[in-house]
């Protein structure tokens, strides 16, 4: 079973560069734009690793990280 990364930033040309190279590699994407998306996607779906961007359109990365840490979630980010 392929690695699990959620991508989420909210510049598209960012995003669909990241969906692809880690899709070139063997890895499953799931692609997000805002940090209320990503929130809803790391409550919902287990990642191995979340490649955030700090300044999204709704919060910050950072407010989306320590928010799940609060909920114990401890994927690497």
């Amino acid at each position: 079973m392929p690695d699990k990364v959620l991508i989420a930033d909210d510049d598209p040309a960012i995003c669909k560069l990241l969906d692809k190279v880690m899709r070139s590699n063997g890895l499953e994407t799931t692609v997000v734009n805002s940090g209320a998306q990503a929130l809803l996607q790391l409550n919902e779906h287990t990642f191995d690793i979340v490649l955030m961007d700090i300044m999204l359109g709704d919060m910050e990365g950072f407010d989306v990280i320590k928010n799940i840490r609060s909920q114990g979630i401890s994927t690497p980010a």
